[in-house]
Formats: structure tokens, C-alpha cells, sequence
């Protein structure tokens, strides 16, 4: 019975002492964390894509990328989540943003064409020409169902994130961001299809 008051008086005294608001933890967000944001995506998409095009087979290899592709999922998200709690963007921060989440197009496209040459290809297939002269390295150690679903994931993010950054943007960067999105989605849409 002391045992029972004697921690219920220390846990009123904390309850009733601290106020506990919803603003204690929120933490609203501007251009400069979202910027930082994308610097860190593009860095680590730009790993996920040397890793996917150096890929030569092997499990050892897959596990790497597909760890560096769970990395970029979450950077995606975090993205996501400060763009949300950030204030709508002035002219330069949309500017800015605009084009330092359009730098994140040429890794994202490098990795997806990289995917669809390395995927098994069936007589008559046409995806790229070239690739029928290197070996179906993803389906040797079976891995294309997982391939598929982080390419599903991935897109799926990336759309988020453009919707999210059209909202905080000023009318010609969200045009330009929902553009790029567009063809970004016809890209994936020609991998997921490739390891379907």
C-alpha cells in the first residue's frame, strides 16, 4: 500500500506539472529541413543507383541494394512528413526545392532502366536492345518478386512526396513537379511491367 502511494504521488506531481500539449511535439518545418531533406535523398539515391548498375549477381550484392533502397523508402518518407509540416514555400524556397527534388530524376530514371536490363527476358520481349546480351542476373537468385514490390513501394512514395511539394509550391514549380512526376510514373510503370 506505501509502495502504491509513494510512486503515485511522483507520477500526479510529473502529470499535473508539465504541460502536455500536442505542441510539445510537433515541430513545424520550413524550406531549409525539407532542401536538407532532398540533399540527403539524392545522395543516398545516388548510391542505390551506382550499387544497381554495378550489380554483376549474387545474393550478397541484392541484400546491399535492397538495404540501400530501404534507406531511400525512408528518406522518402521523412521527406514527406517535414513537407507536410512546413509552411507553404515563398518564390525562392519553392524554386529551390523545385529544383533540387528535379536533380533526384536522373538516378531515379539511371536505376529504373538499369532494373529493366538486368530483368529475365522472354523470347520476343523488345524492352531495350542492348540488354538481351547480359545474363538474367536478378531472376538467377530469384529476387524479381522483390524487386517488383520495392519498384511498386518506391513509386508510390515518390508520387506522395511530388503531391506534397506541389502543395507547399507556387503555381509554375507545382506544373513543373507534376510533369516530371507524370513521366517519372511512366518509367516506373515500364519496370513494375518488366518483373511482372
Amino acid at each position: 500500500m506505501h509502495l502504491i502511494t509513494a510512486l503515485t504521488i511522483p507520477f500526479l506531481l510529473l502529470t499535473t506539472c508539465t504541460p502536455l500539449t500536442l505542441a510539445n511535439y510537433t515541430t513545424t518545418r520550413n524550406a531549409t529541413a525539407v532542401l536538407n531533406d532532398l540533399i540527403k535523398l539524392t545522395t543516398d539515391l545516388t548510391t542505390l543507383a551506382h550499387s544497381i548498375t554495378a550489380y554483376t549477381g549474387g545474393l550478397t550484392a541484392a541484400l546491399d541494394i535492397q538495404h540501400k533502397e530501404t534507406i531511400v523508402e525512408h528518406d522518402l518518407d521523412r521527406t514527406t512528413r517535414d513537407t507536410h509540416a512546413a509552411t507553404p514555400f515563398t518564390a525562392d524556397e519553392s524554386t529551390t526545392t523545385t529544383r533540387a527534388a528535379l536533380g533526384l530524376e536522373p538516378d531515379i530514371l539511371t536505376s529504373i532502366e538499369t532494373l529493366v536490363r538486368k530483368v529475365r527476358f522472354h523470347p520476343g520481349d523488345t524492352y531495350i536492345q542492348e540488354a538481351n546480351e547480359q545474363k538474367p542476373l536478378v531472376d538467377q537468385i530469384g529476387i524479381g518478386f522483390i524487386v517488383k514490390m520495392d519498384l511498386v513501394n518506391l513509386k508510390s512514395k515518390t508520387d506522395i512526396l511530388s503531391q506534397a511539394l506541389q502543395e507547399k509550391a507556387t503555381e509554375g514549380d507545382r506544373e513543373t513537379l507534376a510533369e516530371k512526376t507524370k513521366e517519372l510514373d511512366m518509367g516506373f510503370d515500364i519496370a513494375i511491367l518488366a518483373y511482372s
